[in-house]
This record gives structure tokens, sequence and C-alpha cells, in this order.
């Protein structure tokens, strides 16, 4: 059976059912992760508030200790869950995660012509600067398997 595991891009927002329920209509076994601790189905004004409110900033909370980000806390809920769930399978399904996305970022790197770029162009970006594009939903839109096609083979 294929598994897709999906893991939302940053922002406050609902998540939305038939993100997984179109999937699993297809035969796939689909998990949905929320990168925050809050209800999936709650009004726009709910996340609005959060957003403004407890989350406001939130990429920069315990960002004063590499030991204390916010990314570290926000996933260990889920890791928590699937680890009572699935014991070592999820161990071995996080390791396998990690490499491909390993393989992924190599890939682009290599994609983006990345061995060709001097080293003395390869410089730090402003945390403001990445917090700002991977908060932009439009800066590299999140797609499902139906419709990628299209867009890698453009």
């Amino acid at each position: 059976m294929p598994a897709i595991l999906q893991v939302q891009y940053a922002g406050v927002y609902p998540l939305q059912k038939t993100w997984v329920t179109e999937k699993a209509g297809k035969g796939w076994l689909a998990m949905n992760i929320m990168a925050h601790d809050l209800p999936i189905d709650e009004s726009p004004a709910f996340y609005e508030a959060q957003s403004a409110g407890p989350l406001k900033n939130y990429t920069m909370i315990g960002s004063e200790s590499r030991d204390t980000p916010w990314a570290a806390r926000g996933h260990a809920a889920e890791r928590d869950a699937l680890w009572e769930r699935f014991h070592d399978e999820t161990a071995t399904l996080m390791a396998d995660g990690a490499r491909v996305l390993g393989m992924l970022w190599k890939s682009a790197w290599i994609a983006g012509n990345g061995p060709s770029i001097a080293a003395n162009k390869i410089v730090a970006i402003e945390p403001s600067t990445l917090r700002e594009l991977y908060e932009n939903p439009a800066f590299v839109p999140s797609l499902t398997l139906d419709e990628i096609e299209p867009v890698v083979n453009s």
C-alpha cells in the first residue's frame, strides 16, 4: 500500500480533510501533520487569533539557544504519538525520511548547479529573510503528487 506523510509548510492555518481523504480514497495510507498543537478544523478567525497572539513570530520562539527552538517542541507531540503507535517502525520511517530528504537536497543542489557556485557567493542569509520566504506559500508551492508532474516537466 502506498503511503504519504504530509508535513505542512509554515504558517498558522487549518488542515483540510480532503488533503488526506482524497489520497485515502485512491488506496493510499495518508497522514497530515500540523506544525502547531492546534485543532485542525476551527474557524479562520481562530487561526488568525493564534497567528496574531501566542504564535506570532513562532519561528523565533526559543531561538536564543540551539537546544530550545520552536520546531523541537512543535513536533514532539507528533513524534511521541507515532512512537506510541508504531514503536520501532517509527524510527525506521524517520530514518528513511531523513535519507530521502537528504537525497532531495542533494538533487536540488546538483540540479541548481550548486557545485559551480563560487565559495565567496555562498553567504549566510538573514533569518528574517528566510522566514519571510518560508512563510510565503507562493514562494515554493506545496503540490500533491497529482499536481507536481506538469510543474516538473515544464
